[in-house]
C-alpha cells in the first residue's frame, strides 16, 4: 500500500502536547522538591523513598551530603556516578564497598576513601592496592596493612616510608626486620615494634633508647647485658628514661614513685655507680633522696649535695655532717622544703 504523507499536527494539538509536557515537568519538579525536603529537612532515609527518588541524581547527592551511609541505597547507575561516589567516600571512606566496580580503579575516589578509612583499601582494585600513594595514605590505620599489595613489602623504599607512618608496617616486611635504618625509624614511631626486630638489634642502644623515649614499657625489652653497662645506664638516667635505686639496684620508670623489678642492676655494677660522680649527679637531679645511698665521699661533695637539695630539701639529712651544719646548705634546704 502507498504510505500516507505525514501531515503536520494542527496548532491546537501541538499546544496541548506542550502543555502536557510542562505539566509532567512541573509534577516531577514538585516531587523532587518534596523528596529533597524529606532528605534535607526531615532526615528521611533514602531507602524509604520510592525508586524514582533513588534514581534522581539531585536527591541522591543531597542525601549523601547529609548522610553518606545513604549512598548504599542509591540506584545502581548513580553508585557508578563519579561525582556522587566521591562525595560519599570523602565523608565516609567505607562507602567504597558500594561504589560501582569501574570506579574502584579511579585513583581520586580510592585515595579519598582510604584517606579517612584505611580499611577501605580492601575494596580497591588490585592495581590501586599496588599504588604507593594510596597504600601510604591507607596505612595510617593499622587494620589497612593487611590489604596492601604483597609486592610493596619487598620494596625497601616503600617500607622505609611506611614505617615512618606506622611502625607496625614492619610486621609485613620480615625481610627488613634486621635493617638498622628501617628498625630505628619504626621503633621511634611505634615502640612495640621492638618485639619484631632481629635479635641482634635488641641490644642496640639507639633502638632501646628510641623505644624508651616513646613508652616506659619498653624497659621490658632491655637485655640484661645493657643493664651492666655504665654508659647505657648513665644516658638512661640522665635523660630521665628510668632511674636506678642506688641501694638495691631496682629500676623505676620516669614519672613513677615506686622502684620495682624485675629490672635490676647487679651489685658489682651498683657499687661502682654509687661512687660515679657524674652518674650520681644525674640521679640526684631526679631523686634527691638517693643522696642517702651514694659513696660517703660524695655526700661531702658540695655540688653533689646541692643537686640533691635542689630536687628535695629533705635530702639535707643525708649530707655529710659538716655540710648539714653549713648555713648555706641549710638555707637551700629550707627554701626547697620548709620542713627541712
Amino acid at each position: 500500500p502507498i504510505s500516507q504523507p505525514i501531515r503536520p499536527l494542527p496548532l491546537a494539538m501541538v499546544w496541548l502536547q506542550e502543555v502536557a509536557c510542562d505539566e509532567e515537568e512541573e509534577v516531577l519538579s514538585r516531587e523532587q522538591a518534596r523528596w529533597l525536603a524529606d532528605v534535607q529537612l526531615h532526615g528521611e532515609r533514602l531507602q524509604e523513598l520510592p525508586d524514582a527518588a533513588r534514581s534522581n541524581r539531585q536527591v541522591v547527592l543531597n542525601a549523601v551530603e547529609c548522610q553518606p551511609g545513604e549512598f548504599e541505597f542509591a540506584a545502581e547507575e548513580l553508585r557508578a556516578d563519579a561525582a556522587i561516589a566521591l562525595a560519599a567516600v570523602q565523608k565516609d571512606g567505607a562507602q567504597l564497598r558500594h561504589v560501582g566496580e569501574e570506579l574502584l580503579s579511579d585513583h581520586a575516589i580510592v585515595l579519598a576513601a582510604v584517606s579517612n578509612a584505611g580499611e577501605a583499601l580492601q575494596y580497591a582494585s588490585a592495581e590501586l592496592r599496588r599504588d604507593q600513594q594510596i597504600a601510604l595514605a591507607a596505612i595510617r590505620e593499622t587494620d589497612a596493612l593487611a590489604f596492601v599489595a604483597e609486592e610493596l613489602w619487598f620494596d625497601r623504599s616503600f617500607v622505609l616510608r611506611s614505617v615512618a607512618i606506622n611502625g607496625w608496617s614492619l610486621k609485613y616486611a620480615p625481610q627488613f626486620q634486621a635493617d638498622m635504618e628501617i628498625a630505628a625509624i619504626a621503633v621511634k614511631q611505634t615502640w612495640w615494634v621492638i618485639s619484631l626486630l632481629a635479635p641482634e638489634l635488641h641490644s642496640h642502644e639507639d633502638i632501646i633508647f628510641a623505644a624508651l623515649k616513646q613508652d616506659k614499657r619498653a624497659i621490658e625489652y632491655v637485655p640484661k647485658k645493657l643493664m651492666t653497662e655504665r654508659n647505657f645506664l648513665f644516658t638512661a638516667v640522665h635523660d630521665n628514661l628510668f632511674l636506678v635505686h642506688l641501694r638495691n639496684g631496682a629500676v623505676r620508670h620516669a614519672g613513677e614513685s615506686e622502684f620495682h623489678g624485675p629490672w635490676t642492676v647487679r651489685n658489682n655494677v651498683l657499687s661502682e655507680l654509687r661512687a660515679d660522680r657524674d652518674f650520681v649527679l644525674a640521679t640526684l637531679r631526679h631523686d634527691g633522696q638517693q643522696l642517702e645511698h651514694v659513696a660517703p665521699v660524695l655526700r661531702a661533695d658540695e655540688e653533689v649535695v646541692l643537686a640533691a637539695l635542689l630536687q628535695d630539701g629533705n635530702a639535707v639529712q643525708h649530707a655529710a655532717h659538716e655540710l648539714c651544719s653549713d648555713q648555706t646548705f641549710v638555707s637551700v634546704a629550707v627554701a626547697m622544703n620548709g620542713l627541712a
